[in-house]
């Protein structure tokens, strides 16, 4: 249960009336402890926000990030609990209703309201039925699934129509290729986040930056090698970071890159590499798994363009060993350049999730970035 909430659990699962009775009772109980000099309550929705879990056992963390992200996003939140492996059970629904005081003044209870709908075996499919009605109309409607991506399943189709946008973190996969290639089949459906692009801003914006200095750029058309160097994942240390692939899938797609059809670079120390081509310049990408107690697992630790001849040069942005900053370093010929550093936030789940809940567009970058990632997992990088 969210804190500061009241829950309550509805006989008949499918009685929308009956959840709002007991959402608009629980409001008339809150407004009735709000003190005079606690100020005002506020009922606000401004948008819907479904989340699926695939583990009654999540619900707790979910109902933390949940508590933090109303603060900045009110909201009807419905989470769906679908334990598919459990025996059969209809679905049981709780509704509660949660304040949090407003900023700056505090005085004013911002309110918003959870309805969590829970399922077993053959009834999780129910739960798209079952939330559609308790969505708020004319309010945009956003889906975080926290599970495998389903492409086919039927409650996931039929909760991907009823929204507006789908949210999903890549840095949970079990299986890249799976993944990656399943957002590609979405991108057709949906407008759909990655988390774990967000989790990137900084790099790409640091990484950008090299080409705002108009002097930089003969050097940077003519990088011949590009490293990216990031720690092993906590699940599947042999595997391929998904924020080195996105990354390297985002270089590729913005700078024109074609991936060369051959077999990629063994692997050796660690490193595995890809070959690209841009008319007549090959460029060489580098995956490098690193060691680096400091730093979570999965994360970018390093990229390093290099340009070799007559320009030259290299450009590299590193992450600090205690993960709190971005530090850039240029050297053109004999001549090494003042660099920059950035600070790099340790986001919550919350802030990730917040940004994500301000944008209804397609991505095209992103979504450009995943079909280049595709192609490079389909010629052996995986």
């Amino acid at each position: 249960m969210l804190p500061n909430a009241k829950q309550l659990e509805i006989s008949n699962a499918l009685d929308v009336a009956a959840v709002e009775r007991v959402l608009a009772d629980l409001w008339q109980n809150n407004a009735g402890e709000i003190t005079y000099e606690a100020g005002a309550m506020l009922r606000a929705r401004a948008l819907n926000f479904m989340v699926f879990l695939p583990a009654e056992a999540e619900l707790a963390p979910t109902h933390e990030v949940i508590a933090e992200l109303t603060a900045s996003h009110p909201c009807r939140a419905l989470v769906m609990v679908g334990e598919i492996e459990e025996p059969d059970r209809d679905i049981e629904i709780f509704v509660s209703a949660f304040c949090e005081a407003s900023a700056p003044t505090r005085d004013i209870q911002l309110c918003c309201e959870e309805v969590v709908l829970l399922a077993r075996g053959r009834y999780v499919v129910e739960l798209a039925s079952a939330a559609a009605p308790l969505l708020v109309t004319d309010l945009p409607v956003f889906l975080w699934w926290r599970d495998r991506l389903l492409v086919g399943d039927k409650l996931f189709s039929l909760l991907i129509s009823a929204s507006d946008r789908l949210i999903v973190d890549s840095s949970e996969s079990d299986d890249r290729g799976v993944e990656f290639s399943a957002m590609v089949h979405l991108f057709k459906q949906t407008a759909l986040s990655d988390l774990n692009w967000t989790r990137l801003n900084a790099w790409r914006i640091s990484l950008a930056n090299f080409y705002d200095v108009a002097e930089h750029r003969p050097a940077l058309d003519a990088v011949s090698r590009v490293k990216l160097d990031y720690t092993a994942q906590e699940r599947h240390p042999e595997g391929l970071s998904p924020q080195a692939l996105l990354i390297g899938g985002w270089l590729a797609s913005r700078l024109d890159w074609t991936l060369a059809e051959t077999e990629p670079i063994k692997e050796q120390d660690g490193t595995r590499a890809l070959i690209f081509q841009k008319g007549e310049r090959q460029i060489t990408l580098e995956l490098t798994r690193v060691a680096n107690s400091g730093i979570n697992p999965g994360r970018l630790v390093r990229v390093e363009f290099e340009a070799t001849g007559e320009n030259q040069a290299q450009f590299e942005v590193r992450r600090s060993d205690d993960g709190s900053h971005l530090q850039t370093r240029v050297r053109v010929g004999a001549v090494t350049h003042p660099g920059r550093v950035l600070p790099l936030r340790n986001q919550s789940m919350a802030q990730l999730l917040s940004r994500e809940l301000e944008i209804l567009i397609r991505d095209w970058v992103y979504e450009d970035a995943v079909r280049m990632v595709v192609q490079m997992m389909r010629v052996g990088a995986s």
